[in-house]
């Protein structure tokens, strides 16, 4: 599992087509400030909120 920064999620930084589509869908729906994002899998993108709420 690889942790997405700041500077990783900016440039579109995933692994396959399949995290990248959903990478771009994160970054247009979600406050980045407040997430963390890891590459999970060739298909999976893993999503934690950072207030743990």
């Amino acid at each position: 599992m690889k942790h997405l920064n700041k500077e990783n999620i900016n440039k579109n930084q995933a692994e396959t087509i399949e995290q990248f589509k959903v990478l771009s869908y994160l970054k247009s729906t979600f406050n980045l400030d407040e997430i963390e994002l890891y590459l999970y899998d060739k298909t999976t993108i893993k999503l934690i909120d950072k207030n743990k709420v």
